[in-house]
């Protein structure tokens, strides 16, 4: 899969797309297929570096918090969500 992946703080142009491993939900998480990604104000003052003392984020990481899409797959301990469901956070 392609994912825009950040490998250091900086400005917009520290963002670089990759292909990528999808990832395999652990026993308490949801993959969901991305449909409609998102960026909000604090995508990118994370990614700048101002927010890193209070989000240090593990480089390199995937930004964008906000997102609707459908779930691909759940982990063995969810119970709230199923494979097909549409949901948005």
């Amino acid at each position: 899969m392609q994912a825009i992946r950040v490998h250091d703080y900086g400005e917009s142009d520290v963002l670089t797309l990759e292909t990528v491993a999808q990832p395999e939900p652990q026993p308490n998480e949801v993959l969901i297929r991305v449909q409609a990604p998102g960026v909000n104000p604090l995508d990118w003052k994370i990614r700048s570096g101002f927010m890193k003392k209070i989000f240090p984020m593990p480089m390199p990481y995937t930004p964008g918090m906000d997102v609707a899409g459908i779930v691909e797959a759940i982990g063995t301990e969810v119970k709230a969500f199923q494979v097909g469901q549409a949901v948005y956070g």
